[in-house]
C-alpha cells in the first residue's frame, strides 16, 4: 500500500493529502537526479580536485544513489551545477580545511565574465 493510500485511509486533511503526495512526486520523479546531483555536489567536486577520475565519480555516484547516468550526461549535469552554484555566488568548500576549490572558482569566474560581456554588448 503506498503512502498516498494509507494517509487517504486515516482520513487526514486535504493539506495533508496535498504536501505526501507533493513528497512522493519530487522523490520518484525525474528530478531525483537533479536532486541528488546537487546534494552530491560537494562531495563530488572535493573529490575531483584531488584526482580522483571522473569516471569512478560516476561510478560511486551511481551506486550509491541508485542511478544509471552516463559519462556524458554526469559531466552535463556538474557543468550545469557549477554554473548555477557560479550565478548564485555558492562556491564549493572543502569540508576538511575551508578552501575554496579552484573548479568552483573557476567556474564562478567564467560566468561572471560571460555575465560582463553581455551586458557590453
Amino acid at each position: 500500500m503506498s503512502v498516498f493510500s494509507e494517509t487517504v485511509a486515516g482520513n487526514p486533511s486535504p493539506l495533508k493529502k496535498l504536501e505526501l503526495a507533493l513528497q512522493n512526486e519530487l522523490v520518484g520523479s525525474k528530478h531525483k537526479k537533479d536532486t541528488d546531483i546537487v546534494e552530491a555536489f560537494p562531495t563530488i567536486e572535493q573529490h575531483l580536485v584531488r584526482k580522483v577520475p571522473v569516471k569512478v565519480a560516476l561510478e560511486m555516484f551511481n551506486v550509491a544513489y541508485g542511478h544509471k547516468i552516463h559519462p556524458p550526461r554526469f559531466r552535463k549535469m556538474l557543468e550545469d551545477e557549477r554554473k548555477r552554484r557560479a550565478e548564485f555566488g555558492e562556491v564549493v568548500a572543502c569540508t576538511a580545511c575551508g578552501q575554496q576549490l579552484m573548479a568552483a572558482v573557476t567556474a564562478a569566474n567564467e560566468v561572471n565574465e560571460a555575465n560582463g560581456q553581455e551586458e557590453e554588448q
